[in-house]
């Protein structure tokens, strides 16, 4: 299981909303190459390339279950109750024990008067922290029952007191999967659904919104009922975000009379990607990066990081002037999937995926090789901690960080209900590296006993 998961820019400033640059190419008119499209719906002269936000932190990432969020100090997430309510709850770092989000001597946290509980009605949340902010994310899809039925974000201190809403979203605007902050602003993805009499009328918007304020500002805004709807992956941190969008050039209807398992990594290996730079308090959107091929992908502060399954070369694109450095190949190195877990310093973390069949196992066994690459040097480390999931043995996923931790899952088949199964751990960054598993500090959750107030 792969879950997990400016400065200032004046909100007063005018920002231009921007409809589809010139349109998503057809894959079949591009190689591999680094490529630039001017926006058909600004003039040359009036075109602003330059990102007036900088210093951008990704939060999350697509496709991934959120967990949680960590800070500086500590990692914070929901546990669910048994009426249905919540509590937001905080693991120390430094003491590896998880409380109540709440200072209260004597608390049964399960009322308003807490400050880490939330009601059933506004139970799917989940936390996200932006500097001195702590953030509720409630991300609803409209009118389910006894919900809330607007998404919205609520705002608070980082231990929980003084929450407010800080934005509610319009009827039909489902919050995306990733969230960017730079501790002043934090910019999202919305997608807009109207259903009108003869069709389904979709808008994909990018927003910026001041994390004092709740002011919201589209940086750009895309119809795509008849079109492909971008994926939106991050900021970088010189302020530039990213969309990507993709599409498969060969179909099973290319291989008649062939079984999926023959064709799969043919069809796989032919999708089209194309990624764009939009800069925050720009007025235009750029394609600078086309590729073909089965890849896996993450946008980091420094860059967009990609593997390529059959190349089997790591490769980091520079998003503000298409700059391309081949990081590590894994030639030697068996395996048909990756995954990129992260980053902390100048370590990237990835791992390749292959399967084996294990004596007395039914399924086949999935076994990843880890790494981490230095991404200045280009040394590669061969990782030998791992998260355990049945007979499984996988990159252990980086939950949060501070200047010399991070905080892992090492377990994934535990019988810890209230945890999904997980065991979390702490290690210093150089036992991780070192692959010292004596270094590992089992995280104490509170069904453990580890709340004591």
């Amino acid at each position: 299981m792969k879950e997990v998961f400016i400065k200032t820019l004046s909100m007063g400033i005018v920002l231009c909303i921007l409809t589809a640059c010139t349109g998503r190419p057809s894959p079949s008119t591009y190689s591999n190459s680094s490529a630039t499209s001017s926006d058909s719906n600004v003039e040359a002269d009036n075109k602003n390339t330059e990102p007036t936000a900088t210093g951008f932190k990704n939060l999350t990432r697509p496709y991934y279950s959120v967990l949680g969020c960590g800070g500086e100090s500590g990692y914070y997430e929901t546990r669910a109750r048994d009426d249905g309510s919540a509590n937001v709850t905080y693991i120390d770092y430094s003491s590896q024990k998880e409380i109540y989000l709440c200072n209260a001597p004597g608390c049964a946290h399960d009322n308003e008067g807490c400050t880490s509980w939330i009601s059933a009605e506004n139970a799917g949340v989940f936390p996200l922290i932006s500097s001195d902010h702590l953030l509720l994310i409630h991300r609803t899809y409209g009118g389910e029952e006894g919900k809330q039925s607007l998404s919205r974000i609520d705002a608070a201190s980082l231990d929980g007191s003084n929450r407010k809403t800080l934005i509610t979203f319009n009827n039909g605007e489902r919050l995306g999967d990733v969230f960017c902050t730079n501790g002043e602003s934090l910019i999202c993805s919305l997608t807009t659904l109207e259903q009108l009499p003869d069709t389904l009328e979709s808008t994909f918007t990018l927003c910026m919104i001041d994390l004092n304020t709740g002011e919201r500002v589209d940086l750009y805004v895309e119809d795509t009922t008849d079109g492909i709807q971008p994926e939106f992956l991050g900021v970088t941190e010189t302020g530039y975000a990213v969309l990507h969008s993709s599409q498969q050039t060969k179909t099973e209807s290319d291989f008649p009379g062939k079984e999926w398992s023959e064709i799969s990594d043919e069809i796989a290996r032919s999708t089209f990607h194309q990624w764009e730079k939009i800069p925050i308090g720009g007025n235009c959107c750029e394609s600078f990066y086309e590729y073909t091929g089965n890849i896996q992908q993450l946008l980091m502060a420094d860059g967009l990081y990609f593997y390529d399954v059959d190349t089997k070369k790591l490769i980091r694109i520079s998003v503000q002037d298409s700059n391309i450095d081949e990081v590590a190949d894994f030639i030697s190195t068996d395996g048909n999937s990756a995954y990129i877990d992260g980053k902390f310093d100048e370590w990237l973390l990835m791992s390749i995926r292959h399967y084996e069949q294990h004596p007395n196992v039914e399924y086949p066994v999935a076994i990843e090789n880890c790494y981490a690459i230095n991404t200045q040097t280009k040394e590669v480390k061969e990782l030998n901690i791992k998260q355990e999931i049945a007979e499984d043995r996988t990159i252990p996923i980086i939950l949060g960080q501070s200047a010399t931790d991070l905080l892992l899952i090492t377990d994934s088949q535990t019988n810890n209900v209230e945890h999904y199964g997980f065991e979390y751990s702490i290690i210093s960054k150089e036992g991780y590296l070192n692959s010292d598993v004596a270094e590992l500090r089992k995280v104490s959750f509170i069904e453990d006993g580890s709340n004591v107030s």
